[in-house]
């Protein structure tokens, strides 16, 4: 044997390994995606039926509803009534109803370090009373897959309250 076929042979046994490795992964990523999303479901079916219990009691029409989900697995629902100006962000056991017009500020606050974001918070203003509602809690690389989510997430919902406000 030559060593140009002894590299051959070399070549080919490792792009057979690198193959199978890829197939495994797009396997399993498959699954986690799978499972990820059923979680997800579940999470925002349980905060969903509080919704819709305040929407029948309050006599309101949610019209629009973005659902959204932190790095701690941890899913915030937001939701409007266009006609009577009303809004309400939703977590798990945890629900604030406010109209339009009681909306004082909002802020998006970024903990940096370096090129990471070590985390990413949305402060909102309601009358008197400030809430807080964190997106990110542990460092990303906002050029990555998660931290552009994450980010994106983070200033799509404090755009939809500053629209809101006025």
């Amino acid at each position: 044997m030559t060593i140009t076929s002894i590299l051959t042979y070399i070549l080919a046994l490792f792009l057979i390994a690198f193959t199978l490795f890829n197939l495994y992964a797009t396997m399993t990523a498959k699954k986690r995606k799978q499972i990820s999303s059923a979680s997800f479901k579940v999470l925002c079916n349980e905060i969903e039926k509080e919704l819709i219990k305040l929407q029948k009691e309050k006599g309101l029409n949610f019209s629009y509803v973005k659902r959204m989900a932190n790095d701690q697995n941890n899913v915030i629902i937001f939701v409007k009534d266009l006609d009577k100006k009303f809004a309400a962000i939703a977590m798990k056991d945890d629900i604030k109803l406010f109209s339009f017009s009681d909306i004082k500020g909002v802020k998006t606050q970024y903990e940096k370090s370096n090129k990471k974001i070590l985390s990413a918070k949305v402060d909102v203003t309601i009358n008197d009373e400030t809430w807080t509602y964190t997106f990110a809690s542990k460092p990303f690389n906002p050029k990555g897959i998660i931290g552009k989510v994450l980010y994106e997430t983070t200033e799509e919902f404090a755009q939809e309250l500053k629209a809101i406000k006025g």
